[in-house]
């Protein structure tokens, strides 16, 4: 059974088509990659996936379960976290901080006034292995706020990472990176994938990004899937070509 399925999902917008009947099947433990040109879709798709609004026809199965009606809220619950392009921690706190609200939400302790002493060993040394697994220990008492923009994002990355995800959605993971923070987090991705085992599914621009890591890749066009295959297929494909990637091989 897959993790994630869309059967024959449309969107429409008043008159305008943003997505026509797309279906799509991510199993448990890929890593898929979305793209296509500007106004394709893919941020639709997103919103639809995530509960941000529902298909105007069609249906999104996420773990086994219609997500109808579900609210964006209930889907973090249910285990599926989403990042956005812009970069969403609170700045004026600490690393540490940061991760701290993040850790007591996910364990479901950031409502109660006072912790125990053993709940408040166990909120710090999840901390401080997100921490070490995302290489920001040196970085736990800086404000986030002067942070460069990469380490900020990673900062995002160890946030999501509490919430244990069974599906991470990530939104142009490298937006507005150099090339060092671009490598940094390709290798982020990397582990994330290979060593927690998490199903990712990504919207990125970077095409060497894409065909570095991604298991399969979905192609979007004018709201309709293009195609879908391995990285070698969708580089050698044709309609790809014509419509994405220029026609470069």
């Amino acid at each position: 059974m897959s993790l994630l399925s869309l059967k024959n999902v449309s969107r429409r917008f008043g008159s305008l088509a943003a997505l026509s009947n797309i279906s799509l099947e991510i199993p448990q433990g890929e890593l898929r990659a979305i793209i296509g040109p500007n106004g394709a879709g893919k941020t639709t798709l997103f919103n639809l996936i995530s509960g941000l609004f529902p298909p105007s026809e069609g249906e999104v199965l996420f773990d086994g379960q219609s997500i109808k009606g579900v609210s964006p809220a209930r889907l973090v619950h249910r285990g599926m976290i989403r990042t956005f392009q812009i970069t969403e921690i609170f700045l004026n706190l600490t690393v540490y901080q940061n991760l701290e609200i993040a850790v007591e939400t996910a364990q479901g302790l950031n409502l109660r006034p006072w912790l125990s002493p053993a709940r408040r060993r166990s909120v710090r040394t999840a901390i401080d292995e997100l921490m070490e697994t995302l290489h920001l220990t040196g970085l736990a008492y800086r404000t986030a706020g002067e942070l460069a923009h990469g380490d900020q994002r990673v900062v995002e990355m160890a946030i999501a990472l509490s919430r244990e995800p069974k599906l991470l959605l990530l939104d142009e993971p490298t937006a507005g990176m150099g090339d060092e923070e671009t490598d940094q987090m390709t290798d982020l991705i990397r582990h994330m994938h290979g060593e927690r085992g998490i199903t990712m599914l990504f919207i990125e621009h970077d095409m060497n990004i894409i065909f570095k890591v991604a298991d399969r890749i979905t192609v979007l066009d004018n709201g309709h899937l293009l195609a879908e295959g391995t990285p070698s297929e969708i580089s050698a494909n044709a309609d790809v070509q014509a419509a994405y990637l220029g026609g470069a091989k």
